[in-house]
């Protein structure tokens, strides 16, 4: 695989992971009362765990796409 095709497999589980942190910060900034500091804290854990969790469901299916 060219080293192209694997930056844009990174490049969308980054954003697809960013994408549902943001909802994640929205949420737990106008739904509960938190600090910032809890809200910081929570959205680099949930940040990191969905990454992690996003990188061996996307790829599979990407990697299909991209090699046609």
């Amino acid at each position: 695989m060219r080293y192209a095709s694997k930056a844009t497999l990174l490049g969308i589980c980054l954003l697809a992971s960013l994408g549902v942190t943001a909802l994640f910060t929205l949420a737990a900034a106008s739904l509960g009362t938190y600090t910032q500091i809890d809200i910081t804290i929570g959205t680099t854990w949930f940040f990191t765990i969905s990454f992690i969790t996003s990188m061996p469901l996307l790829i599979p299916k990407l990697r299909k796409r991209l090699e046609r």
